[in-house]
């Protein structure tokens, strides 16, 4: 009797899908833990937040508009220069300790 090729590719089939379906889960996780925890913080910005964008710029919020996509941002104390930026592009909210030490 010829050993069927074909039936041993089928019933191992179902068992490599399944595998690949458990890693999918359980690797698109943290990734999802992460976007959440992204949209929360750009959720809770506020006036006067020190924050840092994808940029590397640092500034103080100015301006945030529920609505909007945008973020005023005044980069430089002296001189009030101002920029707006996307609040997709903010990365991180700076803690004041950090921002008074500097100083």
């Amino acid at each position: 009797e010829a050993a069927n090729p074909m039936g041993n590719l089928w019933t191992f089939l179902p068992l490599m899908l399944g595998v690949m379906l458990i890693f999918m889960l359980i690797s698109s996780r943290p990734q999802q833990k992460e976007q959440a925890r992204t949209k929360q913080m750009l959720a809770e910005l506020k006036k006067h937040d020190r924050v840092v964008t994808a940029g590397g710029i640092i500034g103080s919020v100015v301006n945030t508009g529920s609505d909007s996509p945008y973020v005023t941002l005044q980069i430089d104390e002296t001189s009030k220069a101002k920029i707006q930026v996307l609040k997709a592009s903010i990365v991180r909210i700076v803690k004041d300790d950090s921002a008074s030490s500097a100083s």
